[in-house]
């Protein structure tokens, strides 16, 4: 990004930043000799370097017996501590000769980015740390404590509060406790991921197919991992997590479950189908891992009476019990699986932590909706709910935005919104993707197209990768983006027949917002039709209404109004040239003389494309 003069403003972002120091390195050179101090800098240096790789970190700078490693969440950061601390003890007791005696500090904060580096005073505090922390101790500042959640890593003893050289205010520094497994803290059965929270292979056959980073989403994760650290200190927090398709939310959800998992949370996850056929589907297909790993026997004791409402979690397994009443009215029956829900979440909460991850909640059913808003007011502590949806679907009259607005009133809800990636963000992604072709002009090209939308992103750079010729002055469109669009265009079709692919054939000719009567005009049907038309695209996330005061509709995005009209054969683009400037001449607008002309032209009419710029310079004097 650059300022106004042209230079370039620099970056902040939020990252973990550590230090690790080997103690009395000095001492061991001048008594044991440069030979054997050279095997414990390569043993130290193999050690730290093998965890960095392990734990997703970035090493910044070695010099001599000193590490300056950067992580983009703090649970990584104290991971990697205690991968340190582990492989160092295990080392001592091979090698008496050699002991690593290592001292590691922590911070998390702001800092701007500078040549291929990181400076700023959460950066200096780390070092003062590391500076401090005697052999065999990690010591992190408040601010990591408490994003890393007391329980889920390891223990964390509070050092009180340390006046620190170069630091004006006194830090509160913990230390982390390395000699304690976590593990032997986790209690419950142990679960895996659900798959649809398991990362994709990073991997195809041409090369890298997802991004390796989480670009730009360093602030929205810490905020999450706030939210979820809360859960382990027995608070519980519901959070929404808004973007447009493609932004990004499930990557985000991954990588929060991901950490999750490793700091002993129960994590449960399940997605919204339009075409569901069965209520309450995200939370069924969340829960049913738990409720089959608790065994028949734990859930009739922990339900009673309610056993029975499990089966929609498990009709493979008899739960009901043999005097349950099958007159049960409707509502007491909602009610009563309501209630069984809450109580299997309390029960989870009360052996782990919990996340429970509800994807595409736009799309979820009324029973599922119901079921959130109960459990909004009914859970106590120690759970995570995280929800996804797409914001452009969720208007004023949709029912989930009836239930936010609820949840917002009564203070019931966090927010954490996913923009579309800037300059910066798209130029990060293409050189972890195609480190090789990676170019300031590439990166622009794929902004400009993909509008910052990560999906695109991703698409066109493997686009790029795949067709050779392919470069900044010509990215293909990506093929899964044309059959996408094209399938919807499809579906269009067969519900509304012919016209309805000729308007939008028509709109993506002109390349520009159209207003309301332009369209009607393009269109060639009644005012009832076109209205309709227009609404069944906008439902099929073809087009989008600006919020303007003039009725303009426009496409939802580049890509999408490229794949349109790159369906259309070349004979059939002319004639819709001619028909979109014939349309934008009955405005009778000057400004739109430049837009006229260049349809004309485009559309083989040459002597109207000359008359149309003559009479716009005639204008102008």
């Amino acid at each position: 990004m650059r300022g106004r003069d042209n230079t370039r403003v620099p970056r902040r972002v939020v990252r973990t930043y550590l230090f690790a120091d080997l103690r009395d390195y000095t001492a061991f050179v001048e008594t044991r000799g440069d030979a054997a101090a050279a095997r414990l800098l390569r043993a130290y240096r193999s050690i730290v370097r093998a965890e960095i790789r392990a734990k997703r970190g970035v090493e910044i700078k070695t010099e001599g017996d000193s590490f300056y490693l950067v992580f983009n969440t703090p649970g990584d950061a104290v991971r990697c501590a205690l991968g340190i601390a582990r492989r160092a003890k295990a080392h001592n007791e091979r090698h008496a000769d050699l002991p690593l005696r290592i001292g590691i500090g922590i911070n998390t904060g702001e800092a701007i980015e500078h040549d291929k580096a990181y400076v700023g005073s959460a950066v200096i505090l780390a070092s003062r740390l590391a500076q401090q922390a005697e052999a065999g101790r990690s010591l992190v500042t408040d601010t990591v404590r408490s994003l890393v959640r007391t329980g889920g890593l390891a223990p964390m003893r509070d050092l009180g509060a340390w006046k620190l050289k170069g630091v004006a205010e006194s830090v509160h520094v913990y230390e982390v406790e390395t000699t304690k497994s976590s593990a032997a803290r986790s209690v419950g059965p142990s679960l895996r991921l659900p798959a649809m929270l398991l990362p994709p292979p990073l991997r195809g056959a041409t090369g890298l197919v997802v991004c390796p980073e989480l670009v730009q989403r360093e602030l929205q994760l810490a905020a999450l991992l706030e939210h979820v650290g809360a859960a382990a200190t027995g608070e519980s927090r519901i959070v929404a997590v808004a973007g447009e398709a493609g932004v990004g939310k499930t990557r985000l959800v991954r990588e929060l479950a991901r950490v999750a998992q490793e700091d002993g949370f129960y994590v449960f996850g399940g997605r919204s189908h339009a075409s569901a056929a069965l209520p309450y589907e995200p939370f069924i297909a969340a829960l049913r891992p738990y409720a089959e790993s608790r065994g028949t026997e734990i859930l009739r004791r922990l339900l009673g009476t309610l056993t029975g409402e499990l089966r929609r979690l498990l009709p493979e397994i008899d739960l009901a019990p043999a005097n349950e009443d099958v007159t049960i009215p409707d509502d007491e029956r909602r009610e009563r699986f309501l209630r069984a829900i809450h109580l299997l979440l309390e029960d989870a909460a009360s052996l782990r932590p919990v996340v429970l991850v509800l994807e595409d909640m736009h799309e979820a059913d009324a029973a599922s909706r119901d079921l959130l808003s109960y459990l909004a007011t009914t859970l106590h502590g120690g759970i995570c709910v995280v929800f996804t949806y797409r914001e452009e679907d969720v208007g004023p009259t949709h029912p989930l935005g009836a239930l936010i607005a609820g949840f917002d009133r009564e203070r019931r809800l966090s927010h954490v919104a996913l923009p579309p990636l800037d300059a910066a963000g798209v130029e990060r992604m293409t050189k972890a993707l195609v480190p090789e072709r990676a170019t300031v002009e590439l990166a622009r090209a794929v902004l400009e197209r993909s509008e910052g939308v990560p999906y695109y992103v991703e698409e066109l750079l493997k686009t790029a990768v795949d067709e050779a010729d392919a470069g900044a002055d010509r990215l293909p469109l990506p093929r899964t983006v044309r059959d996408s669009v094209q399938m919807r265009l499809a579906r269009l079709m067969g519900e509304r027949g012919r016209p309805i692919a000729d308007l939008l054939e028509a709109a993506a000719i002109a390349a520009i917002p159209l207003g309301y009567d332009v369209l009607l005009d393009l269109s060639g049907r009644g005012d009832r039709d076109t209205g309709e038309d227009l609404a069944a695209a906008v439902e099929a996330q073809l087009l989008e209404r600006p919020p303007t005061q003039q009725e303009i509709y426009q496409f939802r995005h580049t890509l999408t109004r490229d794949a349109v009209a790159s369906a259309i054969p070349e004979s059939r683009k002319r004639l819709l040239h001619v028909r979109v400037a014939e349309a934008l001449e009955k405005l009778s607008d000057d400004r739109q003389s430049a837009t006229i002309a260049r349809h004309f032209a485009a559309g083989g009419d040459g002597p109207r494309a000359v008359a149309t710029c003559r009479d716009a310079g005639r204008g102008d004097r």
